[in-house]
């Protein structure tokens, strides 16, 4: 029920004021490993989208990744999640950082004027790698049941969720809690799923080297 959207955050000291800036000059972007969702993010954008991020790896997670960020180690945290920003940054969504992507399929209510990776794609091939990498942000953290559901418990199931998503109490609770619900039905999410599966071999080519150190 929650979309595990991406943002990469640039800090004022880095000097980064947009995502073009990344396409005139080397910018360095801190990962954990070379295969988080940070680096795959900044290779393809150096790919597809032109611009010119240096990733250095070896970083425990985010938090350590923020903190690198604040002490000019690094000038971007490239794969902090939304849900993430909203409890613990607020202030970032307000023009505290510089918001220079996010990884959704489309731009996200909260960042209006924050592109996502497709739209700074500059070719088709890379369009098409940048929509499977949002695809993973759009299912989030779904909620699933087990293979070989009857269709009609299915329908039950589903039509239940949503339901409970506009119970009152369910609502308080999670403004209570600052936590950040983006629903989308079952349907939707099955659908991004069903399309990933069917993906051209070339497109599937293209995605391995991105993914690959």
């Amino acid at each position: 029920i929650v979309s595990m959207v991406d943002v990469a955050v640039a800090m004022p000291k880095s000097g980064v004021t947009s995502f073009d800036d990344t396409r005139k000059r080397d910018v360095t972007v801190g990962a954990g490993q070379a295969t988080s969702t940070s680096a795959i993010y900044a290779r393809a954008l150096n790919v597809y989208a032109g611009s010119r991020f240096k990733i250095v790896t070896g970083y425990s997670g985010t938090a350590e990744i923020l903190l690198a960020a604040e002490r000019g180690e690094v000038d971007v945290n490239g794969g902090e999640s939304l849900p993430t920003i909203i409890v613990q940054n607020p202030e970032w969504l307000k023009g505290k950082a510089v918001l220079l992507f996010q990884s959704g399929l489309k731009r996200h209510a909260q960042l209006p004027k924050v592109p996502t990776m497709t739209e700074l794609a500059t070719r088709e091939e890379g369009k098409r790698v940048m929509g499977v990498l949002a695809g993973t942000a759009e299912v989030g953290r779904s909620i699933l049941t087990t293979p070989g559901v009857p269709p009609e418990r299915l329908a039950a199931l589903r039509t239940a969720f949503q339901a409970m998503l506009k119970d009152p109490e369910f609502v308080a609770a999670t403004e209570k809690r600052k936590v950040m619900v983006d629903p989308a039905t079952g349907e939707q999410v099955e659908a991004i799923t069903r399309d990933t599966m069917k993906l051209p071999k070339d497109t599937v080519d293209a995605l391995k080297r991105v993914m690959q150190n």
